[in-house]
């Protein structure tokens, strides 16, 4: 169930997010096996002097992914809850909270999945156009600052900023 007015945070950049990443996706690799095709660092935490939530986003492109729920109480006991195709048809998203914050996201995508071209797009064009990167982070501040205890709001002025980020690289 989507929590629609979740306590969230803006942060500067973090240099343990990289770390934090590969830790817990190979703890997530062991658990899914060879279903996985690739493994990809997602969303702001993945761009280098982003700020953004404290929340590591990881991609899994997967063979399979109706295997995927044979996996479900497995990676439950390593703390996560299964949101189940919440983003997109083919796909899969977990989240690990950790006393009450959002810590990790995990989504999985069947091989071929429109959406994954896209989110790779995205995360690379920011990684190489900081002034883009920049805009996002402080606009990202600025819907805090503006929000702080509302995260609907927030992510309706996010979204429709991606949105438009979106139809710039089309």
């Amino acid at each position: 169930m989507k929590k629609i007015n979740r306590m969230y945070s803006i942060v500067s950049y973090d240099k343990n997010w990289p770390i934090m990443f590969s830790e817990e996706s190979q703890r997530i690799a062991e658990i899914i096996g060879d279903n996985i095709l690739e493994v990809q660092h997602i969303g702001s935490t993945s761009v280098p002097g982003m700020s953004g939530k404290p929340t590591i986003d990881i991609l899994f492109v997967v063979d399979d992914i109706s295997k995927i729920k044979n996996n479900i109480a497995d990676m439950r006991k390593i703390g996560y809850e299964s949101l189940g195709a919440q983003n997109a048809e083919n796909s899969h998203l977990f989240e690990k909270e950790i006393e009450g914050k959002r810590i990790f996201i995990v989504h999985f995508y069947q091989k071929n999945h429109p959406e994954i071209k896209q989110i790779i797009a995205i995360r690379d064009y920011l990684k190489t156009h900081k002034n883009k990167a920049l805009e996002y982070s402080n606009l990202k501040v600025s819907l805090f600052q503006k929000f702080p205890d509302s995260y609907s709001q927030y992510r309706k002025f996010k979204d429709e900023y991606m949105e438009n980020l979106k139809n710039e690289l089309v």
